[in-house]
């Protein structure tokens, strides 16, 4: 197999306009400071002249011209996020980036064609089909096409893998990757029907990023020290701790004009970011508080339709881990939804998390999620309830005597779906074996 090497050249946040823009920044509070001791001051004279005492005129001295300069501070301190924000709300905070940017046309896998190897994007892409993506108003995409997994993106006829996308700039016409780098889009990507149709297929996966964050090279760099070969890595996990690591600097969330997401019941329809994006530790704890305090059910978080994105769908089950034990029992239907994909983000901490809770609750609900799955035909979902039967040690009555009835030939529909399950997820073969 190919070494992987990262031979792209791409453009780096331009820290001597951050460092200036917070210089000014300070300029401006120093100077509203000295204008808040203005007011003190006239005060000082009014106690003075009024009550001609100078016991109070010494105490007004200390505190009122004093107080005017508190004011400002704090002033300030709640103005700089919202300044921050509106300074880059869909700019790059980058310095002439264009000319970091390789000049090579629009390739078949931009990027990371380079880092895989020829050989292996020929393994990764080559057995799949593509179809166009169908918008929220049921109409076909002209410009974008999906793998049946929803994995890849084809794009202007190049082939993209979303788990390692995370941004889009329709002004500079980039996309942004995890490990830092920025894919210049061909420039008939900059036509309006073009651009309107991928902003609308990112809106739909949740929030994306309109800018490279700035410590994007260097959470990636760390994170892929434990997934090895980047072309055999489990990329929806490494994305979604991708996610967390960026998102838990706090000088990021700021730089990325983010707004936090506070607790509200599912009738309020603004600040959706809990389905949208993937949450910080503080973000997720304010918000099982208010479950635990009963002050939103549980069950607002438990739709799995509602998670616009496979990695903010690990929000809600962080979110169980954090509530009371007798409150995590209503998540059993949300904890089997997440099932349904061996190769997503959520599926490993929600079966680790089935596995810790009553463990006849969780038999019954296997019992009837392994017929579903069956008289479904659903593979994906069978491969995700045999992996928690393996988990749990336990076998449910329906698959035992399924495998009975294969054994005596008596169902030959059932080894056909056992064997889509084996050839679509390798690792889960031995779980049929006896």
């Amino acid at each position: 197999m190919k070494k992987e090497r990262k031979t792209m050249s791409y453009a780096r946040p331009n820290s001597a306009k951050k460092e200036s823009a917070g210089c000014l920044f300070g300029l401006l509070t120093f100077i509203l400071e000295m204008l808040g001791l203005i007011p003190g001051i006239y005060i000082v004279k009014f106690v003075d002249d009024t009550f001609n005492n100078s016991i109070l005129t010494q105490i007004a001295v200390f505190i009122f011209p004093f107080l005017g300069m508190v004011i400002v501070v704090l002033l300030m301190a709640c103005l700089e996020e919202r300044i921050v924000a509106a300074r880059h709300p869909e700019v790059s905070p980058m310095d002439e980036a264009e000319k970091y940017l390789p000049k090579e046309p629009f390739e078949r896998v931009p990027h990371f064609g380079k880092l895989f190897g020829d050989d292996q994007v020929d393994e990764l892409i080559g057995s799949y089909s593509f179809s166009p993506y169908i918008d929220k108003k049921g109409n076909s995409s002209k410009f974008i096409n999906l793998s049946e997994d929803k994995k890849w993106m084809q794009l202007l006829g190049s082939y993209l893998p979303l788990d390692l996308l995370c941004g889009y700039n329709e002004n500079t016409n980039f996309l942004y990757t995890i490990d830092g780098a920025i894919i210049q889009l061909p420039k008939r990507a900059k036509k309006t029907d073009v651009k309107d149709q991928i902003r609308e297929f990112l809106d739909a996966r949740g929030m994306y990023y309109k800018f490279l964050p700035s410590s994007s090279e260097k959470v990636f760099n760390e994170i892929s020290k434990k997934y090895g070969t980047l072309s055999r890595a489990d990329w929806s996990r490494m994305r979604y701790e991708w996610e967390k690591n960026i998102l838990s600097n706090k000088k990021v969330f700021r730089e990325l004009g983010f707004q936090k997401y506070t607790p509200h019941s599912a009738r309020v329809k603004e600040n959706q970011y809990f389905f949208e994006r993937v949450l910080t530790a503080n973000e997720l704890e304010n918000t099982a508080l208010a479950v635990r305090r009963k002050e939103i059910p549980l069950s607002d978080y438990l739709v799995f339709e509602k998670y616009k994105n496979e990695y903010s769908v690990c929000n809600g089950i962080e979110l169980i881990k954090l509530v009371n034990d007798s409150q995590k029992k209503e998540s059993l239907d949300f904890l089997f939804d997440c099932l349904r994909d061996v190769d997503e983000a959520y599926f490993m901490p929600a079966a680790e998390l089935l596995k810790d809770l009553p463990a006849d609750l969780v038999f019954k609900k296997m019992e009837k999620n392994a017929r579903r799955a069956y008289e479904n035909r659903d593979a994906n979902r069978l491969a995700g309830i045999l992996y928690l039967s393996k988990l749990m040690g336990h076998e449910t009555e329906y698959i035992r005597k399924k495998k009975e009835e294969i054994r005596k030939g008596k169902e030959e529909e059932l080894q056909k779906t056992i064997e889509s399950v084996y050839d679509t997820r390798k690792y889960v073969r031995y779980m049929m074996e006896e």
